[in-house]
């Protein structure tokens, strides 16, 4: 039951930090297009 628990932490962090990571990068290039769309 232990080797079930601590695997499922360690696929929430690593989803959680894939989540983060893809987050940030998409809001940094949202943020970008959107920037040069309204200097169009």
């Amino acid at each position: 039951m232990m080797e079930l628990f601590g695997v499922s932490v360690a696929l929430l962090a690593l989803f959680a930090g894939f989540g983060v990571l893809i987050g940030l990068l998409f809001g940094f290039f949202g943020m970008g297009g959107r920037s040069s769309l309204r200097r169009r």
